[in-house]
């Protein structure tokens, strides 16, 4: 197709829709990207649960418990690991639950019913986050001031939440963009690109109160 791949500029002239995007890229594009075996693109999760960890230590937490699907090939559960290992504290408590507000109320209500008293949580994603909140707010748990959380994604609802949440921004417009890149001119061989996530500081974490 004439002008592709796309120039800056150009690119960055592009209508595009965010929260669309954000399906389509996590969906859509990078699905279809593995089918045709171009390359692909996701942002680099290890890393990033690297940074919130490194934030939610900096405030003094010493017991950090995981929120996520959790698993030995979670790079989000090996970074909140590695994270605390490399602090010289033990692994915090894992309440698992899915990638949806649901996952993390249920994750957030067993926290709250249980006995294993962290006082941060990372979650792996915003919606499980939400969902978190919820649970502690209904069980009288304050935030930050008894329990701080930092989540994953960067999605537009995580700065409407309340109290807002601190996470990690995906770049998901040059995500988006590289991957429609990739698709009409796929490589030869097939790799995989990173890209790092910003860390997005609201109150939720115990900053800026």
């Amino acid at each position: 197709m004439p002008g592709w791949p796309l120039d800056s500029r150009r690119r960055e002239s592009l209508p595009i829709n965010l929260p669309l995007l954000r399906v389509l890229d996590s969906l859509s594009l990078i699905s279809e990207m593995r089918r045709l075996r171009a390359d692909t693109i996701g942002p680099d999760l290890y890393a990033g649960a690297r940074t919130a960890m490194e934030h939610l230590l900096w405030h003094g937490h010493k017991k950090i418990a995981f929120v996520g699907e959790a698993g030995p090939n979670d790079l989000r559960e090996r970074g909140w690991r590695d994270a605390l290992a490399d602090a010289g504290l033990p692994a915090g408590p894992i309440f698992a639950g899915d990638y949806t507000r649901e996952g993390g109320y249920a994750a957030g209500r067993a926290l709250a019913a249980s006995d294993s008293d962290p006082t941060a949580i990372f979650a792996s994603s915003d919606q499980q986050g939400v969902g978190v909140l919820r649970a502690l707010h209904e069980a009288g748990v304050a935030v930050p001031e008894k329990m701080a959380i930092v989540s994953f994604d960067g999605s537009p609802e995580s700065e409407y939440s309340w109290p807002a949440l601190t996470t990690l921004e995906q770049p998901v417009r040059t995500m988006a963009l590289d991957a429609i890149d990739r698709l009409i001119n796929p490589a030869a061989a097939t790799s995989f690109t990173m890209y790092k996530a910003q860390l997005i500081v609201r109150q939720s974490c115990g900053c800026g109160r």
